[in-house]
């Protein structure tokens, strides 16, 4: 199936069939110009992926701060000078004499088109799911100089209080763990240490906070753009390798066209740091197959292995391809590559063993299923009765084991041992499969659906072809051996069966996109390229030009037209200083309580992590537990400002008789987010503009004893349902509020009740009729009101509370009857109620201003009613 030395002198290279500035007509290739490119971009990538790796190092011995940094960027630079030395000298000699400036310049115009197109970067840090917890944790890690840190707020809290602040009502339910510090991604991993985490992958929020220290917050951005870019010229090389420049130049604009790429090279979440290891990871192994060298091989094992700290999928996908691609080398192939096979193994072993040991020492989200693998293992097994010492002995022994054993079978004597070997290891793959495919539930009919919104059928069905040449060297191919170009196959089937069978997210197929952009899109942008180059080459040579440019433009418009709609979108533009913004209305040392409908804005991360308000999120609903209310006790004791925020009063409540609410502002953020979809490729944006509502917390030396329903702080308070929005009279001050059918309010415990309503009604109207409710007894049945205000006495049994006071009445509206234009149900009027002794009751603060979302009404000329002005 080939030569066991593939590596060609330049006139053979001149001579071959290639084609001129195309690669499909007459004349020279353009190869070696290409190949001193490779070379160096390797060693920029080795550099790059050495500091990384380093930092991430650093972190996780908490060691991460600037001086270290400038010492990994010295480290970097030596790595450089270190590799262009040893190239010199190296068997590539030939290739690099033939460089030229058009090549460069060509190399360099496309990642010039990659920078365009990927900048500016999203400013994920509000509604950006995973995007914002990466960057909050990047900015942690910058500061604090380690993957867990301790949270200040955490820390001064008694344990007690502790748990009842930050427990999960919900621990099952996504990946916070029990008592997350923010849900969907920092947590608490021991609630009795006030050390806090992000789990994920580590390497990219390590690099965040590297970028972070140079930048600050626009610097963090930075890292999806910077790799995306880096990976579009790995992408270009190895597509260029495989079929020739004009191959690599449709590669890679087709990648640069797709929406998914466009939107993960903007997005600040790890895709395009895994894309660009595993691109620099294939380029290194296809280019230490034909130069002979050696360390290409091991470097192209570095970067695999270094692949799956970007995404942990990824260390079990890559160790499916390379087991697949031992498997076809002992079956296939002779055994002169056993240790080049070797050096590739070795070191992506080694790399492995530093994940498997990162999520295992380390409280990730991760953790819990790498204990389950091991568990469910019988080798994981008998590991893990060794204890983490002799866990990390017995994967390390078994990295070297099964590295010697591969080139062992590979170089053994008679072949049918090698093949015996090359069975038994198929039939593992195998029943991985299966096994794979019992446990899962397949989804590959709507995965297939949905992969044509992004990359349409034409270029599909061109895949198809294309990739399978990648089987045949030769003619198709440009390389003389199988052995690279086989890796880059099995690499793509094993990742794209796994995701086309199992996208893993069940959110907007967006989400499902990111699986395939690190592996599956480049390649598959590959083979359809090599599918239209082995098509051209039936040409007439004369053709060939003029239907090369024409094709290029279908497919690359083909491709881009479902990014069209967001390539340019400012989308998430302004989130960083919208959160600023809003941190400023808060003192340093302000302790600021979010409700729960904003947790997965993540704008109470933001807030916390980037702009250092200590925050919480209220997880149970309303901090009305005894916990949340010793909490808020310890701040106010300690001189700390506590502030409410809310965007909606329905959902949130704080029942704390002896506080007071003072009203601060309402705020608003604006920014153009996508619009989710699950029947299309998002083409729309959606501009969101969300208020909120911000009270500071304060002592109240008196018992609170009176509900004024005027006050939007008692919404809060007493947690009032079902009232429209406060009134009062022209010629009065005395605020009142209607009700619907239906209205509720809740009181901190039983005794005496005192509930002052009204039930006006416009002439001729049957007269208001009115039922109350605690809990579930009935203190008033079929009361009929007047339109003078009345003053109820009620009796609820002494007790704890709290006690849900319910209020029906007959309802009317005035549209209805030519009083007024308002559409409005209204029942009666609620101006007061009072609990425990009369003579304590505390007024509230003056009553809001008119047309301040005020409902103005003249009892004396009931045709002036008046719609309400606003609403919640």
């Amino acid at each position: 199936m080939g030569t066991s030395r593939n590596r060609l002198p330049a006139a053979t290279i001149g001579s071959l069939p290639w084609s001129g500035a195309t690669g499909l007509g007459a004349g020279g290739d353009g190869r070696g110009a290409v190949t001193s490119i490779e070379t160096w971009f390797l060693r920029v990538m080795l550099g790059v992926s050495l500091v990384a790796w380093l930092a991430l190092v650093l972190a996780e011995l908490g060691l991460f701060h600037l001086e270290a940094l400038l010492a990994l960027a010295v480290i970097g630079v030596l790595i450089g000078a270190l590799s262009i030395n040893a190239g010199r000298n190296g068997p590539g000699r030939s290739q690099v004499d033939r460089s030229t400036l058009p090549a460069a310049v060509g190399f360099g115009m496309l990642l010039l088109a990659g920078g365009v197109l990927y900048l500016p970067p999203y400013e994920a840090v509000v509604s950006g799911e995973d995007g914002s917890v990466y960057i909050s944790f990047g900015r942690k890690i910058a500061g604090t100089g380690s993957l867990e840190f301790e949270d200040d707020l955490v820390s001064r809290l008694p344990d007690g209080v502790r748990r009842g602040v930050f427990e999960n009502p919900s621990p099952d339910a996504g990946v916070s763990g029990r008592h997350p510090r923010f849900p969907g991604g920092l947590r608490i991993p021991d609630i009795g240490d006030p050390s806090v985490t992000a789990g994920f992958s580590p390497l990219f929020p390590v690099l965040t906070a590297l970028f972070h220290e140079v930048g600050s917050i626009q610097g963090a951005l930075l890292v999806a753009p910077f790799f995306a870019v880096l990976s579009i010229g790995g992408l270009f090389l190895l597509a260029a390798h495989v079929g020739g420049p004009w191959t690599g130049g449709l590669t890679a604009l087709l990648t640069l066209a797709l929406l998914p790429q466009l939107w993960f090279a903007r997005f600040p979440v790890p895709e395009m740091v895994a894309q660009c290891l595993v691109m620099s990871g294939l380029l290194a192994w296809l280019v230490a197959l034909r130069d002979d060298a050696p360390r290409w091989a091991v470097a192209a094992g570095w970067f695999l292995g270094l692949a799956g700290f970007a995404k942990v999928d990824l260390n079990v996908l890559l160790t499916v391809s390379l087991a697949a691609y031992c498997a076809w080398q002992a079956l296939a192939r002779p055994a002169q590559r056993g240790m080049y096979l070797a050096q590739l193994l070795i070191p992506f072993g080694l790399v492995f063993l530093h994940n498997v040991a990162h999520y295992l020492a380390f409280a990730s989200h991760y953790r819990p299923y790498v204990a389950h693998l091991m568990r469910t293992s019988v080798p994981g097994e008998l590991l893990r009765s060794t204890g983490p010492v002799g866990l990390v002995a017995g994967v390390l022994l078994f990295v070297l084991v099964a590295a010697a054993g591969t080139v062992l079978a590979l170089r053994s004597r008679p072949p049918v041992v090698r093949k015996a070997c090359g069975v038994v290891l198929t039939v593992l793959l195998v029943l991985y499969a299966l096994n794979y495919a019992v446990t899962r539930t397949g989804h590959l009919h709507e995965t297939v659906e949905w992969l044509s919104w992004y990359v349409s059928w034409p270029v599909l069905l061109l895949a198809v072809p294309g990739l399978a040449t990648l089987l045949r060297p030769g003619r198709a191919v440009r390389v003389q051996s199988a052995e690279g170009p086989v890796l880059l196959f099995l690499v793509f089937a094993v990742v794209a069966l796994q995701y086309l069978y199992d996208p893993l997210e069940s959110g907007v197929h967006m989400w499902s996109m990111r699986r395939f952009v690190p592996v599956v899109l480049p390649l598959l942008m590959l083979g359809a390229a090599l599918g239209v180059a082995a098509g051209l080459r039936r040409m007439p040579a004369r053709y060939r030009p003029g239907l090369a440019l024409a094709l290029a433009l279908v497919l690359v418009d083909l491709v881009a037209r479902p990014a069209l709609a967001l390539v340019r979108e400012p989308l998430w533009k302004g989130a960083v200083a919208e959160t600023e913004r809003m941190a400023r209305l808060f003192p340093e040392d302000a302790v600021v309580l979010m409700s729960r409908e904003l947790g997965r804005s993540h704008i109470p991360t933001s807030l916390a992590y980037l702009h250092d308000r200590d925050t919480v999120l209220v997880q149970n609903g309303d901090p009305r537990s005894p916990r949340m209310r010793e909490a808020v006790d310890i701040w106010l004791a300690a001189g700390r400002p506590v502030f409410l925020v809310f965007s909606e009063w329905e959902h949130f409540s704080f029942f704390a008789p002896a506080m007071e609410l003072d009203y601060v502002e309402r705020t608003h953020f604006d920014v153009l987010l996508p619009v989710r979809t699950r029947s299309h490729a998002p083409r729309d944006t959606v501009r969101v503009s969300a208020g909120f509502d911000v009270f500071r917390v304060g002592r109240n030396d008196a018992a609170r004893t009176a509900i004024d329903v005027g006050d939007p702080a008692h919404d809060v308070f007493y947690t009032l349902r079902g009232f429209h929005l406060p009134e009062r009279h022209v010629r009065g001050e005395e605020t009142y509020r209607w009700t619907g059918s239906e209205a509720s309010l809740v009181l901190p415990h039983g005794g005496a009740i005192e509930l002052t309503v009204a039930g006006i009604r416009p002439a001729g109207l049957p007269p208001a009729e009115l039922n109350v409710w605690a809990d579930e007894r009935v203190l008033v049945e079929g009361r009929v009101l007047t339109g003078a205000l009345e003053t109820l006495s009620l009796a609820v049994s002494d007790g704890p509370g709290p006690v849900v006071l319910r209020i029906e009445s007959t309802v009317f509206q005035p549209s209805e009857h030519g009083v007024s234009a308002d559409p409005r149900e209204l029942g009666v009027r609620v101006y007061r109620v009072d609990y425990g002794a009369p003579d304590a009751r505390i007024a509230g603060p003056p009553p809001p201003e008119d047309g301040d979302g005020v409902v103005i009404i003249d009892d004396a000329h009931p045709e002036e009613w008046r719609p309400t002005l606003g609403g919640r």
